[in-house]
């Protein structure tokens, strides 16, 4: 699989050794969450991935820097296709509003499923355990 990279001034998108990045690098907000799923999926299709872990890093974001409300979560995951690809979630230094905001979705949306650690070598060690998973993370059956 070809490392490839969307690397943008707000967010960066890219494939590493079979492991889905996604970085915000200075604010989460509706229209940085939707770019970061649009551009993960051209990645999958071009790759032609069936299932893929991911890592989602926020340590560059601080937590003023938290655009969602309530009401954009609708618009993030009305048509959120990306999750059917993903074989787990690992969400790296998430703090304050930020790791709030995440445990609302992962507990809303994602089955209490993404995983909250502190760096990215823990992250990427659970990761690198669902590479050649074949069920998404929805689909898992509970431990």
């Amino acid at each position: 699989m070809a490392d490839t990279t969307f690397d943008l001034p707000e967010y960066s998108v890219y494939i590493k050794n079979g492991i889905l990045y996604n970085k915000y690098k200075h604010e989460v907000n509706i229209q940085n969450a939707l770019n970061i799923e649009k551009d993960s999926m051209e990645l999958i299709k071009e790759n032609s991935i069936g299932m893929i872990p991911n890592i989602t890093i926020v340590t560059d974001v601080q937590e003023s820097s938290l655009k969602l409300h309530m009401k954009d979560y609708s618009k993030a995951f009305a048509g959120f296709n990306l999750i059917r690809h993903l074989s787990g979630i690992w969400m790296v230094g998430a703090k304050g509003n930020i790791k709030k905001a995440a445990e609302v979705i992962s507990k809303s949306f994602f089955l209490n499923r993404i995983n909250f650690v502190d760096n990215l070598e823990e992250a990427e060690k659970g990761a690198r355990e669902l590479i050649n998973a074949t069920d998404s993370l929805l689909e898992m059956e509970e431990k």
